[in-house]
C-alpha cells in the first residue's frame, strides 16, 4: 500500500470516527428537558435558581400544550 493510500484511508476513518463521535454527543449527552405543569410561577423560579447543571433544562408547559410535550 502506497504512502498516499495509507494517509486517503486514514482521512476517512477519522472522518467516520468524529461524525460518529458528534452524532454520540448529539443524541446521548443532549441535556435532559424537565417540563412542568401547573406549577406556580414562583416555585419555577426558585427551582430554576437552584438548578446549577447546566445540562438541566426547565420549562413550563401550559396544560392546553400537554399533547405536544415529548
Amino acid at each position: 500500500m502506497g504512502r498516499t493510500k495509507k494517509i486517503v484511508v486514514f482521512s476517512v476513518l477519522s472522518a467516520v470516527i468524529v461524525v460518529l463521535l458528534a452524532l454520540l454527543w448529539f443524541g446521548w449527552m443532549r441535556p435532559t428537558r424537565i417540563g412542568f405543569i401547573n406549577y406556580q410561577s414562583i416555585t419555577l423560579g426558585e427551582i430554576s435558581r437552584a438548578n446549577q447543571n447546566a445540562f438541566i433544562k426547565l420549562k413550563e408547559i401550559p396544560v392546553d400544550e400537554i399533547d405536544k410535550a415529548s
